[in-house]
């Protein structure tokens, strides 16, 4: 069954990448989808800081790629992830930070490892789909 669920995050992380590189307007697609990118690297160590809720509520403050990172986790964690029952179905996207906010402890540290995993299945499915400037497009020709 995990790895069932496993897969399902991957899918659904590979469908949010994809999703958001394909939306980007022409003229913006690079500088938006290397920030997009970026983001995706920052957001664990974020939440291993401060925490999911505060992470959350900093993505939820901003505007473009951070906010469309904050929609991207919660569609997952209230709509697809298997924490979705702790979520008011009504509830738009947008604002489930609410819920996470009510959460008992023990759901929200799980709730925390579940982001933390999908997060990590967008960010290696956006390394690979965008490249990964820090290794260099070079390093990734000569490994290919």
């Amino acid at each position: 069954m995990m790895e069932d669920y496993a897969r399902k995050q991957a899918r659904m992380a590979w469908e949010d990448v994809n999703a958001f590189v394909t939306s980007v307007p022409r003229a913006e697609k690079g500088k938006e989808v290397e920030e997009f990118r970026q983001w995706l690297k920052k957001v664990p160590a974020m939440v291993k800081t401060n925490g999911l809720a505060e992470t959350m509520a900093f993505l939820y403050s901003k505007k473009g790629v951070q906010r469309r990172i904050y929609e991207l986790i919660g569609r997952w964690v209230t709509k697809e992830s298997i924490y979705a029952s702790y979520f008011a179905p009504e509830v738009p996207v947008d604002q489930w930070l609410g819920g996470l906010l009510h959460l008992s402890s023990s759901v929200y540290r799980m709730v925390t490892v579940d982001v933390l995993a999908y997060v990590e299945w967008a960010r290696r499915f956006a390394e690979g789909m965008l490249g990964d400037k820090t290794q260099g497009d070079e390093n990734r020709e000569a490994k290919g």
